[in-house]
């Protein structure tokens, strides 16, 4: 596998890590102030506004950082598959599987998201 593939891949998870784990643990814990009416909160909702909006710009901090390090990745490996084919066409389908991989970085960010995003 490239050194320059191996390494965005570890920065790219390393980066939805850095930013998800904080709104995960922000998240379970409820958002701070618990609600003085327990019958107006939700089960599991976060109701403190400062709370929320961290969630909220750590949501898009790791879908952003996870589809464009997915973009970069596919790019940089489509152009060096491209290349393979036109020497060893049975190379192609084994290629084919990194750029899956790349694209999953895109897809971790976004369920990581999406599971945020449910909790607010």
């Amino acid at each position: 596998m490239n050194r320059f593939f191996a390494r965005s891949l570890v920065v790219s998870l390393g980066l939805i890590i850095l930013i998800g784990v904080p709104a995960v643990l922000l998240a379970a814990e409820g958002g701070g102030d618990e609600a003085k009416n327990t019958e107006e909160k939700e089960e599991g909702k976060i109701t403190d506004p400062h709370t929320q909006q961290a969630i909220i710009i750590a949501i898009a901090g790791m879908v952003s950082a996870g589809c464009i390090s997915a973009a970069y990745a596919v790019g940089r490996i489509g152009a060096a598959v491209m290349g393979a084919a036109s020497e060893k066409p049975e190379l192609v389908g084994r290629s084919i599987i990194y750029m899956g991989l790349a694209e999953g970085l895109a897809i971790y960010g976004l369920v990581v998201g999406i599971l945020l995003l449910g909790k607010i």
